[in-house]
């Protein structure tokens, strides 16, 4: 549904707005451990833990038998009014048959020896709801420091554990689209600022500028929301992730109805999906939205700051990037299981940094002292660099003995793809990415790849064919197909539409090992390996575009592509202003 057909829909009284996309479906099936649950948790948890480990539901017809036979290492339950199944309706805040259930499930967990954790996920605002319930658990956790404190204050032990993102759900990653759809500047929750006694005054602030607004809630079409020509309408919580995806600024309000635990949590989940949180208002010292959004305490600022993105698209890329990489890299779930699985004793067999193995095919000895360089200057650690070198003469004595260094010699004769399949041969890493001897890298590179990995089950990745660096005068071009963090399709990749970069191509080394590259493709290395991927693949993934820049000498027959200067400048347009080192993010 278009702006236009949402503004129909919204006259004729319709509260529904379907975005016109399509959706994501997460791609990862491996569980990031072997933790073993039992949960009764609402839709946030359930969402945030079915990949963490085996997660068991518990319904009331079938908790016994979970706790009976299942085998798991503890029972977790989330604060909630109602379950993510539509269970034990209330039975946390009042007196009742799911209460009872409840209290039952707990007592016969403590008989069975697995022990119970209380995740309240909810703030301080809901300390009275749940402070009775917390008192029957063996441990309680709290998204909200200052719920912890209250509860000691009761005599109820509780220990921080704050808001989290599951990359598997929450990532920038979409389908490739015909029509690229996208929004500036999105209000969520927009009925709790109408509810604040301030809300109206700082949406009329933000009018100024311009803005969408949708709503999760069920809020009827006659009210005055209704009316406002700002709203697109209610959204499914599926819906709304596709949303923010495309959306350049993600506003939340200090003059609105809404806890600012609950803001915490939407915001984190937008910074993963890579747009720009901005918050209205104040930040405590403590919150943990403190250096992941952009605070603006009043009007002008507010402006002023909008404006900016809005002019410097660049800029706005750039902060995205490094808040998601803080997000992926220290408040995801697999980070809160470890915190929780340390406090209960139970061992916790996540793989924080899976290894990787970057293969350098050169044939060029002057630039092995640059490429080797831009290895060693990678901040990602579990890594090994097989360096594949066929110049004439080339011997192993023309190699320095490095640690987490192993150099390979071929023939001259042998063409870059055959140098890559022996590469490849020797990894050792759980991946292999590609990095060319003559282009440049950013300190993380890797661990933006590995970090984006935490999102997917991906069997080939790479990153887009964005920014090109000419050698002739030094300018920085951003390539037209430049389609970062999107789901490609085999269809795309046989009929040549959609391609990944081949100086960041890689993928899982047992894939590669058993697909090599093809020897005797007339076209480049990669461009072969992809085609005959896709005959077995069928998502491709592409990552973000920064931290990787193509250099192209003035001599185009030293490349394997052989187009013109001038036509592959016509194929983007010239970043102006731009330098190398704004490219590494």
């Amino acid at each position: 549904m278009s702006f236009f057909e949402a503004e129909v829909a919204r006259v004729h009284g319709e509260s529904v707005w379907h975005p016109p996309v399509d959706f994501f479906e997460p791609r990862k099936r491996k569980p990031n451990s072997s933790l073993n649950m039992a949960a009764v948790v609402g839709e946030k948890l359930y969402q945030g833990l079915r990949y963490e480990g085996r997660l068991h539901v518990a319904l009331p017809g079938t908790w016994r038998d979970i706790l009976d036979f299942a085998e798991v290492d503890f029972l977790i339950i989330e604060s909630f009014f109602v379950s993510c199944t539509g269970h034990w309706k209330y039975g946390q805040t009042n007196e009742g048959a799911a209460r009872t259930d409840l209290e039952k499930l707990l007592s016969y967990s403590r008989e069975r020896g697995i022990p119970s954790a209380y995740w309240i996920t909810h703030g301080v605002e809901y300390f009275n709801a749940f402070l009775a319930f917390s008192r029957l658990f063996d441990y309680v956790f709290c998204a909200d420091p200052e719920m912890v404190d209250l509860l000691a204050a009761s005599g109820v032990e509780a220990r921080v554990l704050l808001p989290a993102v599951q990359p598997a759900v929450h990532n920038p990653l979409r389908q490739t689209e015909a029509e690229p759809f996208s929004i500036g500047v999105l209000v969520d929750q927009v009925s709790l600022i109408y509810k604040s006694t301030t809300g109206a005054e700082a949406l009329h602030d933000l009018g100024e500028h311009g803005y969408k607004s949708i709503d999760l809630g069920s809020v009827s079409a006659s009210s005055h929301l209704g009316r406002d020509k700002h709203f697109l309408g209610t959204v499914s919580p599926e819906a709304l992730l596709e949303v923010i995806k495309r959306t350049s600024v993600y506003v939340t309000c200090e003059s609105s109805a809404e806890s600012p635990t609950s803001q915490q949590w939407r915001s984190l989940q937008a910074v993963a999906c890579k747009s720009l949180v901005m918050h209205y208002g104040n930040l405590g010292e403590s919150d943990i939205r403190q250096g992941l959004v952009q605070s603006c305490k009043d009007r002008e600022e507010l402006l002023v700051a909008l404006a900016a993105f809005e002019q410097d698209d660049l800029y706005r890329r750039r902060l995205c990037h490094k808040v998601w990489r803080t997000v992926y890299s220290e408040h995801t779930f697999s980070h809160r299981m470890r915190d929780l699985a340390r406090v209960l004793g139970i061992r916790h067999d996540w793989v924080e940094s899976q290894k990787i193995t970057v293969v350098m095919p050169t044939c060029r000895r002057e630039l092995l002292s640059v490429a080797l360089d831009n290895f060693e200057k990678q901040l990602y650690g579990n890594k090994e660099l097989v360096v594949v070198m066929n110049w004439p003469g080339a011997s192993n004595s023309s190699f320095p003995a490095k640690a987490g260094v192993r150099a390979l010699v071929m023939p001259f004769e042998k063409s870059a793809a055959a140098c890559l399949n022996f590469g490849i041969e020797q990894a050792t890493g759980k991946y292999c990415v590609r990095m060319d001897d003559d282009d440049l890298y950013g300190e993380y590179f890797l661990s933006d790849i590995a970090l984006s990995l935490n999102a997917v089950d991906a069997v080939v990745f790479g990153k887009p064919p964005a920014f090109v660096c000419f050698e002739s005068d030094g300018a920085i071009y951003s390539r037209a197909v430049t389609l970062p963090d999107t789901l490609v399709g085999k269809d795309d990749v046989l009929s040549g539409s959609r391609w990944l970069a081949g100086n960041s191509l890689g993928g899982d080394v047992g894939f590669f090992k058993e697909h090599p590259y093809p020897e005797f493709f007339l076209n480049a290395a990669d461009t072969g390996f992809l085609k005959n991927a896709a005959l077995y693949v069928d998502d491709f993934f592409v990552f973000d575009a920064f931290n990787s820049v193509a250099c192209r000498r003035v001599d185009a027959s030293s490349h394997t592509w052989k187009i013109a200067e001038v036509e592959l400048r016509k194929k983007g347009a010239r970043l102006v202003g731009v330098a190398v080192s704004d490219l590494f993010v």
